[in-house]
């Protein structure tokens, strides 16, 4: 059932053209995505669907009246609901992992709590603008769980690559003003783009060559039309029947020269294929002085808590030099707290923590926002012509090009400020870079460009981050808070919930195993009990059996 059409939608504002006759459709049961650059125009296609904005032209046509819609943005609040807390939410938000408590909420907790309230309505159509940021992973499970499950169309304005891998079945791109849809989720929209950009390369390398050979032609007949032209002028008299002839030859070669010219450009305006946008490439080593595998951070027996709440306890793991390590756990298990004992700003509760004395630690986090007004070059505080040709040149691969260096701080987004920063850690040689969530409020561009750069980065990177696709491609070595201790895994976060997930099927396995050995025995002495007497020694030996093997499969249910 067609719910939503939208038809020819151009939205302007100011001198900025947002959106250029672009052609929507929303269906039931849709699970969509709107993905694009940040200021592509995402959050004004929802606006103009759900008429909180008019366009300049085109129509948005609602097919279904009194349709029940549900708008998770990213600046709204939900302080408010802990006051309107009802028995209703208190299931989903103990499956979200989230206790109602009195004391402010983080902001985790915030979009729990939003999100138990928006699927506690039953809407026709839920949107949710970037659901999974601040989220723990408990919560984008619950969340790709409900949305799979979900009998009604959600639409998704997310930079998570992973949760629209899990959940969508379309992906719709803006770029320039232009909505182009692709069946499938986030990769599969990735790897058909791929495939569409070299078809478009190819077809302009054709194109070039076919320009250049009626280029070539053209060429080549304004040499002999020129060469005409010089042999008819000639004053000679005795020539006179010649430069006749070499006066038509002339006029034949301008009328050549036309016709291939205005063919030429026939063909460039029935069929031009423009050059596809070139994806920047980050090129950059940093090579360090210290050995890799060294350790430089070592925590034994280690335990952290606030009064009488404890975060983690006996806890011991390590850290060497050129690893780049994910820190994971729910909200409030304690992993900003574990980040400020080794920044030494907070002291443990018990335990022993070692950080090598030499180490250079640089920390980036998502509330690092403070910018001056210098500009971006004058930010790195660099001196060496060397020093700033580097620096130059990261910051155009990272996405920030050369008429952006000498703008003002104070002028950039976050996206573009974090990347200037990280710039700056890696110029200065940080030997470890703590990064807390880095890709919040990134869009895909540049959170592929964050990948890249952090990968070249020869150095120790410690990160807390929900974006799993983020750590997945980043870390090999994960410490993971769970059940109050933290450990230490030499693998990715995926690799471990598979692990995790294959050792509960397997214990499950076993479980059910043994619940079915159980079973059939029970069938087997009830049989036997049927033929003795009660008092008989054998029934007083059976019918103890029976309550023992009674009490072991209630255990295992």
């Amino acid at each position: 059932m067609l719910l939503y059409r939208l038809r020819n939608i151009s939205k302007n504002f100011i001198d900025k053209k947002v959106l250029q006759g672009v052609d929507f459709d929303v269906y039931h049961n849709d699970k969509l995505a709107i993905v694009g650059d940040n200021g592509s125009g995402k959050t004004t296609l929802i606006k103009l669907l759900i008429a909180q904005c008019q366009p300049d032209s085109g129509e948005v046509i609602c097919y279904k009246p009194n349709i029940k819609l549900e708008y998770l943005t990213q600046q709204e609040s939900y302080e408010e609901k802990v006051a309107e807390y009802s028995v209703e939410l208190a299931p989903l938000t103990k499956q979200l992992g989230l206790r109602m408590e009195e004391g402010p909420l983080s902001c985790g907790e915030k979009m729990k709590l939003a999100l138990a309230d928006i699927w506690a309505s039953n809407a026709d159509v839920v949107i949710l603008d970037e659901p999974t940021n601040h989220l723990d992973f408990q919560g984008t499970a619950w969340l790709i769980d409900q949305i799979k499950k979900y009998k009604g169309t959600v639409i998704i304005i997310s930079h998570d690559r992973y949760f629209l891998d899990q959940t969508v079945s379309k992906t719709f791109e803006l770029e320039h003003g232009k909505l182009t849809q692709y069946n499938g989720n986030y990769s599969l929209y990735k790897s058909e783009k791929a495939r569409l950009q070299a078809i478009q390369l190819h077809q302009y390398e054709s194109q070039q060559k076919r320009v250049k050979e009626i280029e070539g032609k053209i060429e080549q007949l304004k040499s002999w039309s020129q060469k005409a032209h010089n042999q008819a002028g000639k004053s000679d008299t005795k020539m006179m029947g010649l430069r006749e002839h070499e006066r038509k030859k002339a006029k034949k070669r301008d009328q050549q020269i036309k016709s291939n010219i205005k063919r030429l450009e026939k063909e460039l305006e029935v069929a031009e294929v423009l050059k596809p946008k070139e994806e920047s490439i980050v090129q950059f080593s940093f090579q360090s002085k210290r050995v890799r595998g060294k350790r430089i951070i070592e925590a034994k027996n280690i335990g952290k808590k606030f009064n009488s709440h404890e975060l983690f306890s006996n806890s011991n793991f390590y850290i060497t030099y050129g690893e780049k390590v994910g820190l994971v756990g729910a909200n409030g298990t304690g992993k900003s707290t574990m980040l400020k004992v080794i920044l030494q700003k907070e002291s443990l509760s018990h335990g022993e923590l070692w950080v090598s004395q030499s180490l250079k630690i640089g920390y980036l986090s998502q509330d690092d926002f403070n910018a001056s007004e210098r500009s971006m070059i004058e930010e790195l505080n660099l001196v060496h012509r060397n020093d700033l040709q580097q620096a130059r040149t990261l910051l155009v691969n990272i996405g920030l090009p050369r008429h952006m260096h000498h703008q003002s701080m104070q002028t950039l987004s976050f996206g573009e400020y974090m990347r200037v920063r990280l710039v700056k850690m890696i110029m200065e040689q940080y030997d470890v870079i703590i990064l807390d969530e880095p890709t919040n409020h990134l869009d895909m561009k540049s959170r592929e460009m964050l990948e890249e750069t952090l990968q070249s980065y020869d150095g120790t990177l410690l990160i807390v981050s929900h974006d799993l696709y983020f750590l997945n491609k980043l870390c090999q070595t994960t410490l993971i808070i769970e059940n109050g201790k933290i450990n230490r895994y030499e693998m990715n976060y995926e690799q471990y919930l598979q692990k995790k997930n294959n050792s509960e099927n397997s214990e499950e396995r076993d479980r059910e195993e043994e619940l079915m050995r159980i079973q059939n025995r029970l069938n087997s002495v009830v049989s036997q009990l049927s033929f003795l007497k009660p008092g008989d020694e054998e029934y007083l030996k059976l019918d103890e059996e029976f309550h023992q093997l009674t009490k072991q499969k209630r255990v295992l249910q």
